[in-house]
């Protein structure tokens, strides 16, 4: 899920910061800007619609409070917004979000937006509306030649959740095994930790002079994959990736949607723009058939149906998966039971219950160890201590583990109760069956097609049908271990399909 969007660029006019609402401009230095540098970020997908507006902006710019915003901040979005050409603004034009006006990253925050006088000022020395690309050339208004080439990629990335982190892992991992050399840029919350991690060049997501010098020079921008053209949590994430989208179009980027799990989209504007987003796309692969109706509802036709890139990854190594959960008091003769909690809407006080009662379960009648394995400490580890406190025989991983780690570990589990949708992705690639939790559709789009019994919707979540469901996936373990490793095979499979249109692409 989606949290903490932002971008961020110098040349704003003058303006008011306010402490926490993750806006700061000239003479506020409320981040620690210096004058003239103007920066929003989107703190959490939680948190209320807190934000300062510039002084003297247009009373049409005060936009209403609520992450919605399908007011004047949005009308761009729908039908008024213009999906070609940029014209340049002078400066002192006024406060007003895009280049010229022309919103090239829509967003229902426009107070929090970038002055016309910097975006057209940028616009002008990098980009005309009369450049186009030819083959892997950029061509400007006087002819000159630019070369472009690599991959920009573009998703939740840097963000320490090691779901989405498979993702990229996989996506880099598929490019080099199909011998794809040229670089690989990543925008990213952590630069630093994407750059150790994954060992591909990475660049900060918030930053609006990174990202466009980037998308200039590259060949391909890459959206996905994950869950990010959603609007369930909040339209941030809608906003933000369309944004994206729309300015790596104006940069003549080539854009591919690979690994996508699209939806849900409650709001009218959200699905219109996703729709002409989908329709500009020259690749859309997404990881469900549940995705591809949506978008063929919603009158895009040009769609494949692929996997999570999260197959990509290679073969767990079990070898040091017991070693990490030896490190951890495990003995290597020991039976696993891998738990994957997370708290989801509704359910705050009963989840910690439940897993307990779980666990509790797992080692009484199952002669197992309950291992817990958080997917993002930051969100995950206070619930599972909370677990692990009532059952003494419980192993609580939590300490920053790779994504390649709890892969290796998962590897090594007789079975698997996960809410996080990437621990059942990892435990499946290794042919472990699992009892899952359905929060979100995307968990039952995953594992239903495995064995619909073991999928359990929040709403029907109770001590009894857990335990119940668990029992089960212990006694046909071996049937669904088979079942599983055929499954997995098929979405490997399925996934290079991604990898397939990139290369297209970026050839």
């Amino acid at each position: 899920m989606e949290t903490n969007h932002g971008l961020s660029g110098h040349g704003g006019t003058g303006g008011s910061g306010a402490a926490g609402s993750g806006i700061a401009g000239a003479g506020a230095d409320a981040h620690g800007q210096r004058a003239g540098h103007w920066r929003f970020c989107y703190r959490d997908e939680d948190a209320r619609d807190v934000r300062a507006i510039p002084a003297g902006a247009p009373p049409h710019q005060r936009v209403s409070g609520g992450p919605s915003c399908a007011g004047a901040g949005v009308g761009d979005v729908g039908g008024r917004h213009r999906a070609e050409g940029v014209d340049s603004a002078p400066a002192g034009r006024g406060y007003r979000a895009g280049i010229g006006g022309q919103h090239p990253v829509p967003h229902p925050y426009a107070a929090g937006s970038f002055s016309a006088a910097y975006l057209a000022g940028m616009a002008a020395g990098c980009y005309n509306r009369n450049a186009g690309v030819r083959g892997n050339t950029l061509v400007d208004e006087a002819g000159a030649s630019m070369s472009r080439q690599g991959i920009l990629a573009c998703g939740y990335y840097g963000f320490a959740n090691l779901g989405d982190e498979a993702v990229l892992a996989g996506l880099v991992h598929g490019l080099r095994q199909a011998g794809y050399t040229d670089s690989v840029t990543v925008m990213s919350a952590d630069p630093a930790h994407t750059r150790r991690e994954h060992g591909m060049e990475a660049i900060p997501r918030t930053s609006l002079r990174e990202v466009w010098r980037t998308m200039r020079s590259s060949l391909l921008f890459v959206l996905g994959g994950g869950s990010l053209i959603q609007d369930v949590t909040s339209a941030r994430s809608v906003v933000y990736y369309l944004g994206m989208h729309t300015l790596a179009r104006r940069a003549r980027c080539r854009i591919a949607w690979v690994g996508q799990g699209i939806g849900p989209l409650r709001r009218g504007w959200a699905r219109q723009w996703t729709a002409r987003a989908a329709r500009q796309a020259d690749a859309v692969v997404v990881r469900d058939p549940a995705s591809a109706q949506l978008l063929q509802a919603m009158g895009i036709s040009q769609v494949q149906v692929g996997a999570d890139l999260s197959f990509l990854l290679p073969e767990a190594d079990t070898e040091n998966g017991w070693k990490l959960l030896q490190r951890f008091g495990v003995e290597k003769n020991d039976v696993v039971i891998a738990m994957v909690p997370r708290r989801w809407a509704g359910g705050q006080v009963a989840v910690a219950s439940l897993f307990q009662s779980l666990g509790r379960f797992a080692v009484k009648q199952c002669q197992a160890r309950a291992v817990l394995l958080p997917m993002q400490v930051s969100r995950d580890g206070e619930l599972i201590q909370e677990i692990a406190s009532a059952v003494p025989e419980a192993i609580a991983m939590v300490e920053p583990l790779s994504v390649r780690e709890v892969r290796d570990v998962l590897a090594c589990c007789r079975a698997v109760v996960g809410v996080r949708l990437h621990a059942l992705m990892l435990a499946a690639a290794s042919g472990v069956p699992a009892l899952a939790i359905s929060y979100d559709p995307k968990v039952r789009a995953f594992w239903e097609p495995v064995e619909p019994k073991h999928v359990v919707e929040v709403a029907d979540v109770n001590e009894h049908v857990l335990q119940q469901r668990l029992a089960e996936v212990w006694e046909q373990q071996h049937t669904l271990r088979e079942r599983v490793t055929a499954y997995a095979s098929r979405q490997r499979e399925l996934a290079r399909r991604n990898i397939d249109a990139l290369l297209g692409l970026a050839s």
